[in-house]
């Protein structure tokens, strides 16, 4: 999922700062998109091993929907030629990813 949201990163600043081609942009936010709606679906069928561990998967459901749904929004915005609202967008990727990294350091410690 942290894959998706640099890639995201990566084409969103440029195509805020009109350093990348639309379709281009497009492209890169719809396939960062898929990837992560897939890695979403396939951790949700996931039955955790205990009580336990229900809420840790909860927490993670939640952080992979806002992923999800925030590259949705940013391709969305892309495919409208809408700069301002992928900046916009961009801004809230760092902190995602630094979640994501978090969540993989409290439960691999």
């Amino acid at each position: 999922m942290r894959s998706a949201i640099e890639t995201a990163r990566i084409v969103a600043r440029e195509a805020a700062e009109g350093d990348s081609p639309g379709r281009y942009t497009s492209l890169v936010l719809s396939e960062a998109e898929q990837d992560a709606s897939s890695i979403a679906r396939s951790f949700a069928v996931v039955q955790p091993p205990s009580e336990r561990v229900d809420r840790l998967r909860a927490d993670l459901s939640t952080l992979l929907d806002e992923c999800s749904s925030t590259l949705a929004d940013l391709r969305i915005a892309a495919y409208r030629g809408d700069n301002a609202r992928i900046a916009e967008l961009a801004e809230t990727l760092p902190a995602l990813s630094r979640r994501l990294e978090r969540f993989v350091d409290l439960t691999v410690t």
